[in-house]
């Protein structure tokens, strides 16, 4: 059984493909998907901007948006493995429902020495992990979960 499919234009497509890329091209699917997930969670909100486009150009939200990571090239065999990923969550062919269970933050801990502001005084009980990106759910932040290779592992 599909998924529910995600009708959104070639732009905000493209807006959502591109910061995937740059956000979290060198994850797993999952970790790809679940990027995607927190951008259309932020869509769904009532807290952020109602478009692809305006969540991902939003102020201090997605650090990648506009970069060279952005930018890049959409015919390599990298992009298109995402475009791929993101193709398949928006046509509703993508089984695993949403990874991040509703989170609308996410940061990388690849990328991050330190925890942003937000998770300041945060139980990191009240995420969801998925390789290097830490999900964060909306309005508690709590559930903890982690994922790992083939299993699911709570902390």
């Amino acid at each position: 059984m599909a998924e529910r499919v995600i009708n959104i234009s070639p732009a905000e497509r493209e807006a959502l493909i591109r910061t995937v890329i740059a956000e979290a091209g060198g994850e797993n699917p999952i970790g790809q998907i679940a990027v995607a997930n927190v951008i259309l969670n932020r869509v769904k909100s009532d807290r952020y901007p109602n478009t692809i486009e305006g969540v991902v150009s939003q102020d201090k939200q997605f650090s990648s948006y506009g970069n060279k990571l952005y930018n890049s090239d959409l015919n390599t065999a990298d992009a298109q493995k995402v475009v791929q990923n993101v193709d398949m969550l928006l046509s509703g062919n993508w089984q695993g429902g949403d990874p991040t269970q509703g989170g609308t933050h996410f940061y990388s801990t690849k990328m991050m020495k330190d925890a942003p502001y937000w998770w300041e005084g945060e139980s990191k009980k009240g995420s969801v992990q998925i390789l290097s990106l830490i999900h964060i759910s909306e309005p508690t932040r709590l559930l903890s979960i982690a994922y790992a290779g083939v299993g699911v592992k709570k902390k």
